[in-house]
This record gives C-alpha cells, structure tokens and sequence, in this order.
C-alpha cells in the first residue's frame, strides 16, 4: 500500500517480485484508516495479516498463521506478541519505567497472552494481527482514528473494529508463535512524546463511549479529569527534581491521559454530537 510515504515503492515492488508475488495499490488520501480499508477492498485472499514498517517479523510469523488459518476456520481475529526493542542509546529513566508505558510501544509479551480472547479480555494491536477478510469488509477501519499526519500519535483503529467484531460474536485466538520485535527509534523514546501519545489515549477513550453523557454529567466528569490532571502534573513536576524516581513517567502518563480526557469533554460540552462507537483496551 502506498499512501503518500517517502520510499521508493516501485523500486521495492521491483526488488520483492523477485521472489513473491506483490501488487502496490496507491491511496493518494493521507491516514491509516483509509489506507487499510483501501488495501481490504483490493485484497484477494480471505484472510489479512497485518504488520508495521518498524517491525521485524520472527521467522515462524507468518507460517504460524497460516497454520492457524487452517486448524481454526471459525476464527475471525488472530494476534501475536508484539515485543519492543529500544533502538539506539536509550534513556536510563525509559528503561528503568518502562513497564509503565509498555502500551504507548504496542507491547504484548508472549506470557501476557492466553489461548482464546474475546470481548473485554486484551486484544491484539496494529502490529501483529489478522481479521478475516469477509469482518473487515462488514467493519471498516473509521478514518477518524489511527494515524495521520494531522495526529501521529492517534491509534485505536484496530482496536475499535476487533471489539466490533468480538461484539458481534466473532472469535478471537492467539497464536504465540507468531512474534515480532517492536523498533522503538530514537524520537519515540522522549517524555514529549509519551505525553502526545497518553493526551491522544485519553482523548480518544473519552469520545468513544458508548453512551452520550448528560450535560451536568459532563461537567462533573470534566472538573474530575481536570483535578486529577493538575495534581498528576504536579507530582510530575516534583519527581523530576528527583532524580530516579521510580515514579516520574507514570506521573506524566497519568496527567497526560486526564488532560486529553479534559479536552474531550469539553468537545462533548460544547458540540453535544455523537461519540464514537467502540473502544481501545490499551491503557
């Protein structure tokens, strides 16, 4: 798929149908969500597995499931760890958090993973996963969530049409064997952008419930998100004077998160449209 990126695709396209067969579909309107309902609706095959370009697939991935694909026919959704991989010299407060922050790097280790999964249980992410083509096309990608160039940091995509799926009582299977590593470079590996990403999850949670809040209900929640926010960005704020608080970045992720819970109310107060349909498990 190419949708307005840097590579030189036709020179890829040129060097892989060397040895697979490829096609390159071009998708000149820019997001993540239009470009994979764009590659569902040209896809020939039945099922489609989906991968990242920061990614290094394991060599067992895709044979892992295709086997899957044969042994469970009833299945709709499949997924594998995702393991991330901190490229470069990365920052000794990073390493030492980063289990508060697995999910801004799309982490599922293979011991987090159970058999089966379904509605309310920990789903896969953006990249390791398969939806079988016929769900996909039933559930589209919504262009208002994943990324684009008007917000890098908005995911939620896949998540939202898994949950469709499992709503509407289709099945999910992890297949463990099916791992890849997670490149997290360099510019991934900052508190700014930690704080873009946790602002943009609590965004997006809050303009996708289900149901639409009464305007008093909204304004209590909103100075709920705002006090928590401000005493989460304090505590921040003194932990940097600190050096080697253990608790620094779940300070931040946790202000960050209740400051874009914040901004969402207030589009609900002052919109009063609908929310989105679906939800993000990633917390």
């Amino acid at each position: 798929m190419d949708n307005g990126g840097t590579l030189d695709i036709l020179s890829m396209q040129e060097n892989f149908c060397k040895h697979i067969p490829l096609r390159v579909i071009r998708e000149d309107r820019l997001g993540l969500s239009i470009a994979r309902n764009t590659g569902v609706s040209n896809a020939r095959g039945n099922w489609i597995v989906w991968t990242d370009d920061d990614v290094t697939v394991d060599p067992a991935w895709l044979p892992s499931y295709f086997s899957a694909i044969r042994r469970f026919p009833d299945s709709c959704v499949m997924g594998g760890p995702i393991i991330p991989s901190l490229d470069g010299r990365a920052p000794d407060w990073l390493i030492r958090e980063l289990h508060h922050v697995r999910t801004a790097f799309a982490s599922r280790y293979p011991e987090d993973v159970k058999e089966l999964f379904q509605k309310g249980d920990s789903i896969p992410w953006g990249a390791n996963f398969a939806i079988l083509r016929e769900a996909a096309l039933r559930f589209p990608f919504d262009p208002r969530l994943g990324r684009h160039p008007n917000w890098p940091t908005r995911g939620g995509e896949e998540s939202a049409v898994i949950h469709e799926i499992l709503s509407a009582g289709g099945s999910g299977r992890w297949l463990r064997n099916a791992k890849v590593i997670h490149h997290i470079d360099p510019s991934r590996q900052t508190r700014k952008y930690l704080r873009s990403y946790y602002f943009d999850l609590g965004y997006r949670n809050t303009m996708q419930q289900e149901h639409v809040p009464g305007r008093r209900i909204v304004f209590k929640n909103l100075c709920s998100a705002l006090y928590r926010a401000a005493g989460n960005e304090a505590r921040y704020m003194v932990s940097r004077m600190a050096p080697g608080n253990p608790n620094l970045v779940l300070h931040l992720k946790q202000a960050a998160k209740n400051w874009g819970k914040a901004r969402a109310l207030i589009t609900l107060a002052r919109t009063r449209g609908l929310p989105l349909q679906g939800s993000s498990d990633k917390q």
